[in-house]
């Protein structure tokens, strides 16, 4: 493998693990998005129980039905995932909203076991496919920027 070759394929790699960088910092996650709904629920029930006298205590589907019928709401929040279910108690004092699935903004409700299995799961197959892309890439590279490679062929042929 000459000097040329083994520069182009140092730079392809650098190609690839900045591209990778880039779709990995620009992905919007399940997760984020539920934090989203979570801090939005949270805002909202503050604000609900500055204004009222009966101040909501948990987030369940009563409370979620009032905050829509005031009008703090326009519906209720799109969940992620099929095991997301947005709970609360004591929001009438310092209690916080959380995702029974992913957890609590502030970390003081973990998610549940079932999320780490999943994102391992999940992460193991992205890995698995990312290497496989590289490895074909690689050898294409490696089939186009050896001269020697074409010489062989062409001389079978």
């Amino acid at each position: 493998m000459g000097k040329n070759n083994i520069i182009y394929l140092f730079c392809f790699f650098i190609i690839l693990f900045i591209a990778n960088s880039a779709i990995a910092s620009t992905t919007i996650t399940p997760q984020m998005i539920c934090f989203q709904n979570l801090s939005i629920l949270q805002s909202v029930i503050n604000k609900y129980n500055k204004e009222h006298i009966n101040k909501i205590e948990n987030l369940d589907a009563h409370s979620m039905n009032l905050l829509i019928e005031d009008k703090y709401l326009d519906k209720e929040p799109f969940t992620t995932h099929y095991r997301c279910r947005y709970l609360g108690k004591g929001l009438d004092k310092d209690g916080v909203v959380y995702c029974e699935f992913h957890g609590s903004l502030d970390g003081s409700k973990l998610p549940s076991p079932e999320y780490f299995i999943e994102e391992k799961e999940k992460e193991n197959k992205e890995r698995s496919v990312y290497l496989w892309a590289v490895l074909i890439i690689a050898v294409i590279l490696f089939g186009i920027f050896n001269p020697r490679f074409f010489k062989n062929n062409k001389s079978e042929q």
